[in-house]
């Protein structure tokens, strides 16, 4: 149960807090420009996959590269001023989630290094 969270979205949250215990600071992703196998298309040649679309509302940036975005290493989260009250205990259990998994995240990677 992911309390509304989009499976992307968890999949890319948990890339960015295992960079973050990495100590990594920037991180790049290809753009539908810069894909090069057109499997993301469909038989009638329209996209299945938008990449762009994903990667901005990730909050990335198009780099002067066209192929690529610059994405932010960090995790935004709204206030819970911002949310309707009917969808604060919703985000409550979606950030708990989410700092259970840093913490996981964190903890294995320390003990990869040791």
């Amino acid at each position: 149960k992911l309390h509304g969270c989009r499976p992307k979205n968890f999949v890319y949250l948990g890339l960015i807090f295992f960079l973050q215990a990495m100590g990594i600071e920037r991180l790049y992703a290809v753009s539908n420009k810069g894909f090069y196998a057109n499997n993301h298309l469909r038989v009638d040649r329209k996209k299945s996959v938008d990449y762009d679309e994903f990667w901005l509302s990730c909050g990335g940036e198009l780099t002067s590269d066209k192929r690529f975005f610059s994405l932010p290493v960090e995790e935004f989260r709204k206030e819970s001023s911002e949310l309707p009250t009917s969808k604060r205990a919703t985000y409550r259990r979606r950030y708990e989630l989410l700092d259970r998994v840093r913490q996981a995240v964190a903890e294995s990677v320390q003990a990869a290094h040791r």
